[in-house]
């Protein structure tokens, strides 16, 4: 399986946990999804006509309770980046990406410091099927939804 848009040339893998219908974590369906990251250096784009982006990362965990995932700028391994979480297509809340994810670290991505997580609200836990996505703040770049995390929720209140 392929991930898109991330920089290193080492095999990770990812602990990917689906919910059932009822929002809750179904634990028969939860599976290692082993990723190929692209070369350090590749680029990644949103679309055919628009520059290259130097953001990577992923949205690589999803339940009724958190988003998690990780982001990090290719051309500047330092930079503090932001990350809006959307629900619906509306921002619902904006971090930091910089804790620290010993994964990334160990498949040499810059310092490992590039995760993110956020609580989901609670409006989103109502019974009704809700988009989830998330995107680095100030700039156009969607973090792809790793391939096994769904980025529709259904959860009870």
């Amino acid at each position: 399986m392929q991930l898109c848009a991330v920089a290193a040339l080492v095999m990770c893998s990812l602990m990917v946990v689906a919910c059932e219908g009822d929002g809750e974590p179904d634990e028969s369906s939860s599976a290692q999804v082993a990723t190929t990251p692209q070369p350090a250096g590749a680029t990644a784009t949103n679309s055919g006509a628009k520059p290259a982006s130097p953001y990577y990362g992923a949205i690589d965990y999803r339940d009724c309770e958190s988003v998690r995932g990780w982001v990090w700028n290719g051309s500047n391994p330092n930079a503090d980046i932001k990350v809006e979480l959307y629900i619906d297509g509306k921002v619902a809340d904006t971090q930091p990406a910089k804790t620290h994810r010993p994964d990334l670290k160990s498949s040499n991505l810059g310092t490992g410091n590039y995760g993110f997580s956020f609580k989901l609200p609670a409006t989103s836990r109502d019974n009704n099927q809700h988009t989830v996505s998330a995107k680095v703040a100030g700039s156009d770049y969607t973090l792809p939804v790793a391939q096994g995390v769904y980025a529709a929720v259904t959860c009870k209140p």
